[in-house]
């Protein structure tokens, strides 16, 4: 019995983010989700409250997995500050489709919810991806291979590194993910000034 159960959250949730990822959320009707599913929508709130309770159910698990991913990924990693970067935006840029675009849910729908539950949000974001990244630049300043500067800053600079190189234009210009991590870390450790010859 609680198997089925989770087996149907688990459904209704992976429907869920495929119609809040393609659509706005106020575009997305519990109709649509439990057409997506295959359901009623009884089905529905026998197991969640409503369409808000769905998608915030399905942003929490996406986010803990991506940060679960993400840290796995990168336990044990070894080498300087730029080579531990490098491996964690190409990590990242190589997550499945379908999680990358969870992440531009959150900058997109953030304003449509309010405390607790938009701060909740926002730190599962956080926890998910720019404190690894802080993580790993505040070892590299601790390490003397990164000017002192504030490691948050310089995470969430990088965060915005890699959303740009994210979007199509930017894949066609720079390429797959290993340029895409090279390119950002690149960016991030060499500027964008032609080297003196």
């Amino acid at each position: 019995m609680y198997t089925k159960s989770k087996e149907t959250t688990q459904t209704i949730l992976e429907a869920a983010r495929t119609l809040f990822t393609e659509r706005q959320y106020a575009a997305v009707t519990i109709n649509d989700i439990a057409a997506q599913c295959n359901m009623s929508k009884g089905a529905l709130y026998h197991h969640f409250s409503g369409k808000e309770d769905i998608y915030l159910n399905m942003m929490h698990e996406s986010l803990a997995q991506i940060k679960e991913l993400s840290e796995r990924d990168m336990a044990g990693s070894q080498g300087s500050c730029r080579e531990r970067l490098h491996a964690s935006v190409l990590n990242f840029l190589q997550l499945p489709d379908e999680l990358l675009r969870v992440l531009g849910l959150v900058r997109r729908d953030i304003n449509i919810f309010e405390d607790p539950i938009r701060t909740e949000l926002i730190q599962a974001y956080q926890a998910a991806i720019p404190l690894l990244v802080e993580s790993i630049i505040q070892a590299g300043i601790d390490a003397g291979e990164v000017k002192p500067f504030d490691a948050r800053l310089l995470a969430r600079q990088t965060v915005a590194l890699v959303e740009v190189v994210l979007h199509p234009y930017s894949r066609r210009q720079i390429g797959d993910s290993q340029a895409m991590a090279t390119y950002v870390v690149d960016i991030l450790f060499d500027g964008i000034a032609r080297g003196q010859k």
